[in-house]
């Protein structure tokens, strides 16, 4: 049960991490300005900042240890399987509920071009998701590639031709201050302009070059989001007003007189190429995990068969069902547990990077982290301050985490009582033929 190797480049990799963070720089990020611009441009430079950390530390665990299983694989490796289970478990539920509401999102900009039933829309691009994976991750990534460049492009047409209506008046500093309270209430907000690059290490696996390609792939996919969101946090609330823009779900089209009708129509087609972009690859990299979960035996055995072209079938299957389930439901109760279950991740990954830093020192390494053990452990305590700051809690929602749970729990007992009969066995045999 192996996934095919050698089929992705560098450039790949840039196009499915840009891919993945990119729809939540077309809505979401917004909101955080409520909190006072400069607290919001703030917190978007210290996320970047530990983003860029976090990547390091990643590159040199995906170029050492190449995996589907990404950050789960790191953890397993460094504490045991009920670790590395938590932490797949809880990353794939996350990206499994991001599909669920980027297809809301992708059917909410879609309705006025395209007049057609919501429910029977996500079921199309459900179904056209599954399809693309079944054709295999070469054949996916060319689309991604095509659909995150289109995303790119717009981003920086969108801010080129708002950058002429800037005012500083309306970034709206003389009724706000920096404040501490601020930038806190605020990372969330910032998070959710970079939030998922870090699972496009489970390209690992199907990469070339693991420590070349990993790396150069992370890091400019992380320069590309910086620059997109530095554009935007400027130009957007330059020329429309901070004060518009805090609780509107289409930033960009509400940044653009409505007599710009070419314009918007332009900018509303390449937000529909972003939006499709993320949710083929949010969909790639929650198969992903969901396969690697059930390879180390915590989910039913099916979800880790891979068809002829090397693709987890019954995962993507799974993933597929899973997100239309949740794009029915309301995204923003939706989107409470995403937040906290990927920086949840980040405090036991940070915490492995320094447990195999330290105990595997026998282990040649290709790539190495810039700032080695120094900065694993500035992460994990930067990844516990961003927990707790991103802390929420929504028992409906994280209702479908612990029936995962409990399926894990499950499987494990019944592995653990079929190694034990089997051992009985051979016990009994070996007396038997004494």
């Amino acid at each position: 049960m192996s996934l095919q190797k050698g089929t992705l480049n560098w450039i790949m990799v840039a196009a499915i991490g840009v891919s993945i963070v990119v729809a939540g720089q077309f809505s979401g990020w917004n909101f955080g300005m409520a909190n006072g611009w400069q607290n919001m441009l703030i917190a978007f430079g210290i996320m970047f900042v530990f983003y860029a950390g976090l990547m390091q530390c990643l590159s040199e665990m995906a170029a050492t240890w190449p995996s589907a299983g990404g950050l789960s694989s790191y953890v397993r490796l460094a504490f045991g399987e009920w670790a590395g289970a938590l932490i797949g478990i809880a990353t794939g539920l996350a990206l499994i509920s991001c599909t669920g509401v980027v297809a809301v999102f992708i059917v909410g900009y879609a309705a006025p071009i395209l007049p057609i039933n919501e429910t029977l829309f996500k079921i199309l691009l459900f179904m056209t998701v599954v399809v693309l994976n079944l054709r295999g991750a070469k054949d996916l990534f060319s689309i991604t590639l095509i659909a995150g460049f289109i995303a790119v492009l717009t981003l920086l047409s969108f801010s080129a031709s708002t950058v002429s209506d800037f005012q500083a008046s309306n970034l709206e500093l003389s009724t706000s201050s920096i404040s501490l309270l601020g930038i806190v209430a605020a990372i969330p907000f910032a998070l959710w302009m970079f939030v998922g690059i870090e699972h496009t290490v489970v390209t690992s696996e199907e990469t070339k070059n693991p420590q070349k390609d990993i790396p150069r792939g992370l890091t400019c996919a992380l320069l590309t989001l910086a620059l997109t969101g530095i554009l935007l946090l400027f130009t957007a609330p330059g020329a429309a007003g901070v004060s518009t823009l805090t609780d509107v779900v289409d930033p960009l089209l509400a940044s653009i007189p409505a007599s710009s009708v070419v314009l918007k129509n332009f900018i509303m087609i390449g937000v529909l190429f972003g939006l499709l972009a993320g949710f083929f690859s949010i969909t790639y990299s929650a198969s992903r995990q969901l396969f690697d979960v059930a390879r180390a035996g915590f989910l039913v055995s099916p979800i880790a068969q891979v068809n002829k072209r090397g693709t987890p079938l019954y995962s993507v299957l799974t993933v597929a069902a899973l997100g239309f389930g949740l794009s029915l439901m309301n995204p923003e109760r939706v989107m409470l547990g995403v937040v906290v279950m990927f920086t949840f991740t980040y405090v036991l990954t940070t915490a492995a990077y320094i447990f195999l830093k330290k105990n595997k020192t026998d282990v040649t390494r290709p790539y190495q982290a810039i700032g080695g053990m120094g900065l694993g452990v500035i992460m994990f305590v930067a990844s516990v301050l961003l927990f707790i700051s991103s802390f929420k809690f929504d028992v409906v929602v994280l209702a479908p985490l612990v029936v995962l749970f409990v399926i894990a729990i499950v499987k494990l007992l019944s592995k653990k009582a079929n190694k034990n009969n089997s051992i009985a066995y051979n016990e009994n045999s070996v007396e038997h033929l004494k």
